[in-house]
């Protein structure tokens, strides 16, 4: 059984917790203060896994999508899916996004204020943060290709080589040679960086004969 956590006086998104409350079945429950002035009580778990209230955050973007009239459109979903990334747990992603820590700003908790920000979604791009570890701001994200995007990932590799440093895909577009084959020299073979890169295919075949 996992030790007990005292949440007491902790803040979790809009919830404020104030006391602990009877179990739910064989849960840890707590009293939490909504920012909207509701009691509301939660199982610890939830409140560990991301809930941030009372639930009026759900109400305020259904009640957003009445009003500014880009429901369904390309900026919309993105700002929808950034949200739901960020403060739902049963979503898929949740645990790379929310459940890492990110966060979306408060500001753009309304979409009104992320449309001001990014403006419209250029075709052929997606939301993306310049900085994978920060929240979702306006200092910290783009449109972007998927290039850019896969430029930019968490799992890339940033190799510097011959005085210029890019990511470990980009350097196997410049050189024509396929990422996995570079990879597979430096991290299996124990090449060098330079020779990796550099390295014809056809000089590695005779390499190895």
């Amino acid at each position: 059984m996992s030790a007990f956590i005292d949440l007491s006086g902790r803040t979790f998104g809009r919830l404020k917790v104030l006391r602990r409350s009877s179990n739910i079945g064989r849960r840890v429950a707590w009293v939490c203060l909504c920012g909207c002035g509701k009691e509301v009580v939660l199982k610890a778990g939830n409140l560990k896994r991301g809930t941030q209230s009372c639930g009026c955050l759900v109400l305020e973007i259904l009640r957003l999508r009445a009003t500014h009239r880009m429901s369904g459109t390309p900026e919309h979903k993105s700002w929808s899916a950034m949200i739901q990334r960020c403060t739902n747990p049963n979503e898929k992603r949740y645990k790379d996004y929310g459940g890492r820590g990110i966060k979306v700003c408060q500001s753009w908790r309304l979409f009104e204020n992320f449309i001001r920000d990014m403006g419209r979604r250029p075709t052929g791009t997606t939301l993306d943060r310049k900085d994978n570890n920060g929240d979702y701001c306006p200092n910290n994200c783009r449109w972007a290709t998927d290039e850019e995007q896969a430029n930019n990932a968490r799992s890339n590799v940033l190799i510097t080589c011959a005085g210029k440093t890019q990511t470990l895909s980009k350097w196997a577009r410049e050189v024509g040679i396929d990422v996995r084959a570079i990879s597979q020299r430096r991290n299996l073979l124990g090449w060098t960086d330079y020779a990796a890169i550099f390295t014809p295919l056809r000089a590695c075949k005779k390499r190895a004969a």
